[in-house]
């Protein structure tokens, strides 16, 4: 028997679905369809299946998701404007927050 194609709200609901959940038999319970059916659209979707993030040593709910990562601008952004900040004239000690000066001015 040929399978159903999925619709547009279909692949919505079960990127909303995946947002909220990794649990890919809740999935297929809700939307109605098997969990072959769906654990095939994640991969399809370049969405992450529950047997990779398995095979990485971590649950589902544990894995941080390409979207979480900050790129290399980011980063660099950050150090640059506490860089900047630091090189201030007006900067008191406690400003830092490091642990040389809290030993020092305690």
């Amino acid at each position: 028997m040929p399978s159903k194609l999925w619709t547009a709200q279909e692949t919505a609901q079960l990127r909303e679905l995946w947002d909220q959940t990794h649990d890919l038999n809740s999935i297929a319970k809700a939307m109605n369809k098997s969990v072959e059916a769906v654990r095939n659209k994640i991969k399809r979707l370049g969405l992450r299946d529950d047997d990779q993030l398995q095979k990485q040593g971590s649950s589902p709910r544990d894995s941080i998701l390409p979207v979480d990562i900050m790129t290399h601008e980011e980063v660099l952004k950050i150090l640059a404007g506490a860089i900047a900040r630091l090189q201030q004239p007006d900067l008191e000690k406690r400003e830092t927050n490091s642990k040389e000066n809290d030993q020092a001015t305690t």
